[in-house]
């Protein structure tokens, strides 16, 4: 009998051990990597697997697991013992564009997901990586010399919103002119480009005249041009680059316009003698191209004074900050002033400091139905308009163990409240100032003791939209699946945008929709949406979908591929 119970016994465990491995089986992906242009397969590739949330959104993601494989003579590459999942695929190689699987012809956005089941093996997948397009050219000034370190800056027009741009990341940024006035730009994917050449810091001496006119006398200096040769982003006119397209020969005119002083003075200033002063000029209306000659911070001279010698005209914000110490601490003091810049020097500006009434405030978060569950990351404060020199205005908040959080020194100013990152079955769905919920409104912390203790509910029957998206009467992989508010006002869009990417048969998921009304809509490129301009949308009225969801709903949705307008 014992024998037989030891017998049964043994079977069983190791029935359940089959189950076990089973439920973790391995999985593996495998394929070759091509020239995108040519198929000739390439060698010496890095490709990167990255395991992604569960989810399919982007809010609330855990941190990726990375993998990494080199591909062989032939081209060909495989990643083993891999956990099933949802997977990001990317490859780079110098002279081809850093890639994500599944995007076409290297253009910007998130690619293909792959997802994989327990022992299931992916194969014969076909990573088509495109060569980078390049121009390459030189800047001259009027009478046709070359300039040498000049700042080359690289904007790319969206496909689908040509009034906007998008500044191009990584090298690009860096690029300036060598000592024969030569310049080369790397790593573009195919699209229209602008390009603005600017002298810098030399702008406002290097090749200045004074002028004399019937409005008196200003200066002449080199300032930001761009291509061939107009101080007018909007007169530029694109270089259009096709998938692995070298484009030589460009020349970037630069030219003169006049540039005006900005003279003022500090007052007020703390009483810590050791303390430093620094002013910042900037733009107003901050856009990809708005890096006017002259901008950026100084240092305040012992006697209060300061000056910006090579302002071109403009609107903008002095901004003076004072740092107590050596050490340079936290500031403890601010003034700030709007100027316009028009035809003549800006003088005797004066920028009063005073001490702000800096903000000490804290709150609980709490999940609805279950007061024990405990919620990690931190909660945000988002400015409701720019707060220029000061950025955020404060750090995340840290949320603790036991759900309390606490904000010091915040600065006075209207704030809308965020949590990040929040669990997947989990939305913002409350958020109390005292008897008022200000999670819609805001919270306006610009009065002294306008900072009442926060009351934070998280919801936890949130919504789920998902769906399949086609273009071309088939299913899309790699779309660009975003989630609009309605209305898109810039507070809701900070809170509720969601985007998320079509997989290999087309679908998408978006997890933790909080109940209300929305618009959905798939391009074929990621697009940037975060300051959407409602009326940028009325072209595609015809591609987005209304829904409206409740707490809890499941929404199925169809979308059809966005194409961009002529």
């Amino acid at each position: 009998m014992m024998r037989e119970l030891a017998v049964l016994f043994g079977a069983c465990f190791f029935s359940l051990c089959i189950l076990a491995q089973n439920s973790t089986e391995p999985v593996s992906i495998e394929g070759r990597v091509v020239n995108a242009l040519t198929g000739q397969p390439l060698r010496n590739v890095n490709l990167t697997l990255s395991l992604l949330p569960s989810g399919g959104g982007t809010v609330g993601a855990r941190p990726p697991q990375n993998v990494s494989v080199v591909s062989d003579s032939q081209g060909n590459f495989k990643f083993e013992n891999l956990v099933p999942g949802r997977y990001s695929l990317s490859a780079e190689k110098t002279g081809y564009l850093q890639q994500q699987y599944g995007s076409r012809l290297g253009q910007p956005g998130p690619g293909t997901p792959l997802t994989v089941g327990p022992g299931e093996t992916t194969k014969d997948l076909e990573f088509k990586l495109t060569p980078q397009g390049v121009i390459s050219g030189k800047v001259l000034n009027e009478d046709g010399e070359p300039l040498s370190r000049v700042a080359i800056q690289v904007f790319r027009q969206a496909a689908y919103f040509r009034s906007s741009m998008n500044r191009m990341g990584g090298n690009l940024m860096g690029t300036s002119t060598n000592d024969i006035g030569q310049f080369l730009i790397g790593n573009l994917p195919a699209g229209k480009y602008i390009l603005r050449a600017d002298l810098g810091g030399r702008g406002g001496s290097f090749g200045s005249v004074r002028v004399q006119s019937a409005r008196g006398e200003s200066t002449q200096a080199y300032v930001a041009t761009f291509y061939p040769n107009t101080l007018d982003p909007d007169s530029a006119l694109p270089i259009t680059v096709s998938a692995g397209e070298e484009i030589s020969g460009i020349e970037i005119w630069l030219q003169k316009g006049r540039i005006y002083a900005v003279r003022g003075r500090v007052l007020g200033t703390a009483n810590d003698d050791s303390g430093r002063i620094q002013v910042s000029l900037e733009p107003q209306k901050r856009t990809p191209t708005t890096f006017s000659s002259g901008v950026g911070t100084i240092a305040v001279k012992p006697d209060g004074s300061f000056e910006f010698a090579s302002v071109v005209p403009g609107s903008y914000f002095l901004t003076a900050v004072h740092f107590p110490g050596n050490s340079g601490g936290p500031m403890q003091a601010l003034g700030r002033v709007p100027i316009s810049v028009v035809n003549a020097d800006v003088d005797d500006v004066v920028l009063q400091l005073a001490v702000p009434v800096q903000i000490d405030f804290a709150g609980k978060i709490e999940v609805e139905g279950n007061e024990n569950a405990r919620i990690t990351g931190s909660v945000l404060l988002q400015p409701a308009a720019p707060l220029g020199f000061f950025g955020s205005g404060a750090p995340p908040a840290r949320i603790q163990n036991d759900g309390t959080f606490k904000f010091e020194r915040v600065p006075p100013a209207k704030y809308y409240i965020n949590v990040l990152p929040l669990p997947e079955g989990a939305y913002l769905k409350q958020v109390r100032a005292g008897p008022a919920d200000v999670l819609e409104t805001g919270l306006d912390l610009s009065e002294p003791g306008s900072a009442p203790k926060l009351e934070i509910l998280i919801g936890s029957k949130p919504a789920t939209v998902e769906g399949i998206v086609r273009g071309d009467d088939k299913p899309w992989p790699g779309a660009s699946v975003t989630l609009l508010p309605e209305p898109p006002s810039p507070d809701l869009l900070r809170r509720l945008l969601r985007t998320s990417v079509s997989g290999q048969d087309g679908r998408f998921t978006l997890k933790g929709i909080a109940p209300g009304k929305y618009r959905l809509i798939a391009w074929e490129e990621a697009v940037s949406l975060a300051d959407l301009d409602p009326e940028e949308l009325k072209p595609y009225e015809s591609y987005l979908v209304e829904i409206k969801v409740d707490e809890g709903e499941r929404r199925q949705v169809e979308l059809n591929l966005a194409k961009p307008q002529p």
